[in-house]
Formats: structure tokens, C-alpha cells, sequence
């Protein structure tokens, strides 16, 4: 007896909302209020449904950015590895951006241009070396860098092969040799960038005459780098490395997952100024003290900016074009000073770009007796920590 009940009073309810649920709709049919809903519900519909779209657009937008910025601040044309998925267009890249490895990332997008160069390759090997990507922390490891020709993996040449071990965090050795890439001349921005001449790489040994000592000096220690993984790996199989299995930390990964995301970006030269390191850029046993002491802050989790405040109480205006000028601005701060957006008496210093003729900005601070400075003085004060007069 008591199912039944239940049964009825189900069925009622049924009922009395089939009922309700008619009565509604023949009320937005039938009167000008009921059209008013519909047209006010098909308005929100559709506002959502565009603004997800434009979400959408957003994210690719800024995927497509991101990729951009990591391919300038790499610099590099990079090669496909065997971790490393590629893809045949920038669509398909897209819709599988989450599933990759961030190291991977920009390296996915780069792979199109690759598959064009490899005919170029000194070395097929290239392809068939395995990069085996530790996820541990190391305190025994060699920190290897390198110096080219071109930012091509396939058609440039290594001039400068380095290389610090470590053990228990302690330097024990250092390998370091100019390699002679027998071609008639160098580039003169590679020279300006590294203060290697093709002088100076002449009756130097040949890539495939330091390979053994390299090697024997590295043993079976696993490799530690700054992007090594996909320039500097690649760059010595092509130059006939000749090596089957690579162990490595790559300290570039490791700084896009831990520093802060305002950082104006990950090149090595930056991180060199925000842990405060004196080291010479663009050279590659520099480079590797340099990644030496920025993989041990990455590792450790201690990614606390250099406490050297020699800017505090300077303030600074700009004026003219300044490539760089978040970047610059971004420093200053970071060591205590400060830029303001107009000229005033409280200015000390003002950075001239860029510019062509003399401005109301320039006028106003020669008036006030304030400095003009150039982008270079700045960050020459920014690398050896002091102002320099």
C-alpha cells in the first residue's frame, strides 16, 4: 500500500511540473514579457560562448608568445632529440602545448625548420643520441659549456669546448680548449660576442683530436648545463662528439619552473646579474662558473636576488628608445633604485637612448644639471655592482 502512495505522489509531482514547465513555455511564447527572456537568455548564451572563444584565442595568443620569447632569448636553432615530440604544424602544436615537457616547448615548434637543415649535419649522430633528463639533485657533476660558430646545430662548429667537475659541490678540475674549425674566417659578431678571433684558433687542435681527452676528463659523471639539452649536446654529436648516452640536468629547466615570474627572462647573463655573480659572458669557461653557482641556487631552492643595494637613493628618468628598457628598469630596482616616469629635481641620472634630436626631456635635465647616461654605462654599474664614474 505504501509503494502505491509513493507511486502517486511521484506521478502527482511529475505531473504538476510537466504542467508548470508547459505553462512557461507558452508564456515566453505567447507574451511580450516571455519574448523579452528569451531574447535576454540568447544574449547570455551567446556573450559566453564568445568570450570563451577570445579565452581560447587568449591562451594561444600567449603560448605563441611564450614561445617566441624563448626562442630569442635562447637564440638557437634547435634540433629534434628523442624525447622530444615534433610536429608538422603550429595548429596541431596548440592543441597539445600541456602534454609537453617545458623544456620541450619551444623545441616543438622549432622542430618544422629542422628536418630542413639535416642534410647540413657534420655528424648524423646527432639523431640518434639519447639525452636522459635527471629529475635528482647532484652534488658530483661536470658543468659543460660551449662556444661556436652560428647558432645552428647542424652547420656551425664549436671554438670553444670547457668544462668544471665537481665533487661534493666542490671544483676539483677544469678542462678548457680552443678548437680550430678550419674555415677561413669568423664571423665578426661571433668575435665582438666572445673576443675569439680566427687567430687565435689557428694550430689549434680539431674537434675530433680533443674528443678522447674531453671525454676521459668527464668520465661517467652525469653533464650539467645551461640549455645544453638543446644546443650544446647537439652542437658536439654534430661536431663528432660521438657519444651514445648523455645523463643531464639542465639548469635552464630547472630556472623555468623556480625563479620568479617577473624576471624580465631566463638567459644566463640575467640570472648571472640577479644572483649577483662576477663572471665574464660569452665565454665558456665563465659560462660554466657562472651555471656552476646558478644550478646550485636552482637546485637548492635558494632563489633570493643578491642583497648589493648601491643604487638605493638614485633615482633615474628615460628618454628616446630603449630596446631593453624593462630589462634595465627591472635591475635598478631590484638593486635599490628607482625609475621615475617624468624629469624632475629628485632625478640623478638620465638614460638616453635612441633618439634623434634633442628633447624637452634633455633640455630640462641639462637645466636641472642632472647626468646624461648612456644604456651601456648602466649596465656596466648593473654587472660590476658599483656606480662608476
Amino acid at each position: 500500500m505504501g509503494e502505491i502512495i509513493e507511486f502517486i505522489v511521484v506521478l502527482f509531482i511529475f505531473c504538476f511540473l510537466l504542467m508548470l514547465i508547459w505553462a512557461l513555455i507558452k508564456w515566453l511564447f505567447t507574451t511580450i514579457t516571455g519574448w523579452l527572456v528569451i531574447s535576454l537568455i540568447t544574449g547570455i548564451i551567446l556573450t559566453i560562448v564568445g568570450i570563451n572563444k577570445e579565452i581560447k584565442k587568449c591562451k594561444a595568443k600567449k603560448v605563441k608568445k611564450d614561445l617566441e620569447q624563448e626562442y630569442a632569448e635562447h637564440n638557437s636553432a634547435i634540433d629534434v632529440i628523442p624525447t622530444t615530440k615534433a610536429y608538422s604544424d603550429y595548429d596541431a602544436y596548440i592543441s597539445d602545448t600541456n602534454n609537453l615537457h617545458l623544456g620541450d616547448r619551444f623545441c616543438a615548434q622549432l622542430n618544422m625548420a629542422a628536418s630542413e637543415n639535416k642534410t647540413k649535419s657534420h655528424n648524423p649522430e646527432i639523431i640518434t643520441s639519447n639525452i636522459h633528463k635527471l629529475r635528482r639533485s647532484l652534488s658530483d657533476y661536470v658543468v659543460v659549456d660551449t662556444e661556436t660558430t652560428g647558432l645552428s646545430v647542424h652547420s656551425d662548429f664549436v671554438i670553444q669546448l670547457s668544462a668544471l667537475k665537481y665533487k661534493e659541490d666542490k671544483l676539483v678540475g677544469q678542462y678548457n680548449q680552443l678548437i680550430n674549425p678550419d674555415i677561413d674566417s669568423l664571423d665578426h659578431k661571433i668575435t665582438e660576442l666572445t673576443g675569439i678571433t680566427i687567430e687565435d684558433l689557428k694550430g689549434k687542435p680539431k674537434s675530433g683530436d680533443v674528443k678522447d681527452d674531453f671525454l676521459a676528463f668527464v668520465g661517467d659523471l652525469p653533464w650539467v648545463g645551461y640549455n645544453i639539452n638543446q644546443f650544446d649536446i647537439p652542437i658536439l654529436m654534430s661536431n663528432g662528439l660521438g657519444v651514445t648516452n648523455f645523463y643531464t640536468e639542465d639548469a635552464y629547466l630547472l630556472a623555468k619552473r623556480r625563479m620568479p615570474s617577473d624576471i624580465p627572462n631566463r638567459k644566463l647573463s640575467t640570472l648571472k646579474l640577479y644572483f649577483g655573480i662576477n663572471a665574464v659572458s660569452h665565454n665558456a669557461l665563465e659560462d660554466c662558473r657562472t651555471t656552476a653557482i646558478v644550478y646550485q641556487h636552482l637546485r637548492d631552492n635558494d632563489i633570493a636576488p643578491a642583497q648589493n643595494n648601491f643604487l638605493v637613493g638614485k633615482n633615474f628618468a628615460t628618454v628616446g628608445k630603449i630596446a631593453d628598457k624593462k630589462y634595465i628598469s627591472y635591475f635598478i630596482e631590484l638593486y635599490g633604485g628607482e625609475v621615475k616616469k617624468s624629469i624632475s629635481h629628485k632625478v640623478n641620472y638620465l638614460i638616453k637612448g635612441e633618439v634623434d634630436h634633442l628633447t624637452k626631456t634633455e633640455e630640462r635635465a641639462r637645466a636641472y644639471g642632472i647626468p646624461i647616461i648612456s644604456y651601456s654605462q648602466v649596465m656596466e654599474w648593473i654587472e660590476k655592482g658599483k656606480v662608476i664614474s
